[in-house]
């Protein structure tokens, strides 16, 4: 056999799963494939993607709820970034989020940008 194979792969988008991890076979993608003989097997080499693999570009999306908070009798208040997250998103999971500053005293009181 002196001619080679046509390789026919199919563009699809996958989602990495909830652990982390995505596995696909050959025939996932395989969009008619041919050989001028019988085609005995074929693979897909790597076949297992983790998010490091997928070259995420993507911003996550901050959400924020506008709340008023009262300063405690000892002239100080701490929030967490869980207080005021609206629903923030991003393609991967979130593994952690804050609020920078995330204490205030009476000296923060007003206009603040």
């Amino acid at each position: 056999d002196n001619e080679a194979p046509v390789a026919r792969c199919q563009n699809k988008a996958y989602t990495i799963n909830p652990t982390g991890t995505l596995s696909i076979a050959a025939s996932d993608i395989d969009h008619g494939s041919t050989d001028n003989c019988d085609i005995a097997s074929f693979g897909i080499v790597p076949n297992t993607f983790t998010r490091d693999d997928i070259g995420d570009n993507e911003a996550p999306v901050a959400r924020c709820q506008n709340k008023a908070y009262t300063i405690n009798p000892t002239g100080t208040l701490s929030i967490a970034a869980s207080d005021i997250d609206h629903g923030s998103t991003d393609n991967c999971d979130i593994a952690s989020f804050g609020i920078v500053p995330n204490t205030f005293t009476r000296d923060d009181i007003g206009d603040n940008e």
